[in-house]
């Protein structure tokens, strides 16, 4: 739970800082196809959950975004602002969404 802590100090800081800071807090991060996780533990959560992802996005889709989504979100964000400073995953694809023609 030290980390917890941490993290939220740390986004507390941040937020203080500037009122441009925006944080995000994503869920379920499916990895761009041709990466590969460097750490056992997440090569193997990834093996068993990419083949699961299209039912993980249709069960609980307010969880489940992929790392092009979360780089669209990023800019997205970067350029316009947002409406939020604390984006959850849903945020994150409604931003994503906002950034493809």
């Amino acid at each position: 739970m030290m980390w917890a802590r941490v993290k939220g100090e740390t986004e507390n800081a941040l937020l203080e800082l500037s009122p441009r800071a925006r944080m995000f807090r994503p869920a379920f991060v499916l990895p761009r196809p041709g990466t590969k996780a460097k750490a056992r533990v997440h090569v193997l959560m990834y093996r068993l959950l990419t083949p699961l992802y299209p039912l993980l996005r249709r069960i609980p889709p307010r969880y489940v975004t992929t790392s092009v989504q979360l780089g669209q979100a990023m800019i997205q964000t970067a350029r316009s602002g947002g409406r939020r400073r604390v984006l959850t995953p849903t945020d994150i694809n409604e931003a994503a969404a906002a950034a493809t023609p």
